[in-house]
């Protein structure tokens, strides 16, 4: 005997078919989350002495190496607008402005806010130095902790000084900016108090 097609049957596994397909797949990859094993969330970086180390490491890369770096761009900055160096290559608009000083500097320029996000960034990482060294059970590596958050809080305060006339000194979400007549000298105190209590 041979089988016999029966057309609605089929139609009606099909149908089934392509309806519950998408579900289970649905269903199945709703269920899965997936950890990166090499990352470290912010509360475990600074609950151990190697955390905080690797931090030092971020902020170190975070402030000096590279294009975008608050270093480069300081130096670059502070070079341009004294006249130190100078532009050859005029088709950089940025650095040009830089150069010409006064009104030509716009709000936007990419120096100037790689100095502001790279600073800022470095403050923020420096204080969690600050607010979790004693969670470190040794000695040396305690102080040392505590010395590299202090000197890189005062390094981004002092390298935002030169630039701004008001800067936020703290890590707030309500920025809390204050006149630099009066933080010039801050930074700089607070680091030789820090290493004078060593």
């Amino acid at each position: 005997m041979e089988p016999v097609f029966n057309k609605k049957s089929f139609y009606n596994e099909k149908i089934l078919f392509t309806l519950l397909t998408p579900m289970l797949l649905l269903l199945a990859g709703c269920e899965k989350e997936f950890f990166n094993p090499n990352a470290a969330d912010g509360g475990q970086v600074v609950q151990t002495a190697e955390g905080l180390t690797a931090l030092i490491v971020g902020i170190k890369k975070e402030f000096s190496v590279g294009a975008t770096s608050a270093l480069y761009n300081a130096i670059s900055s502070n070079g341009l607008t004294t006249k130190e160096l100078y532009v050859i290559n005029t088709g950089n608009g940025e650095l040009a402005a830089l150069e010409a000083g006064k009104g030509n500097v716009g709000g936007s320029n990419a120096f100037l806010r790689n100095i502001w996000t790279s600073c800022n960034i470095t403050k923020a990482n420096a204080q969690l130095l600050i607010d979790n060294y004693e969670k470190v059970r040794e000695p040396g590596t305690t102080e040392m902790i505590r010395v590299y958050g202090h000197f890189f809080k005062a390094l981004s305060i002092g390298t935002m000084a030169i630039f701004w006339e008001q800067i936020p000194t703290e890590v707030v979400s309500a920025d809390a900016f204050y006149r630099v007549n009066a933080l010039l000298l801050k930074p700089v105190r607070r680091l030789w108090k820090r290493l004078l209590n060593c």
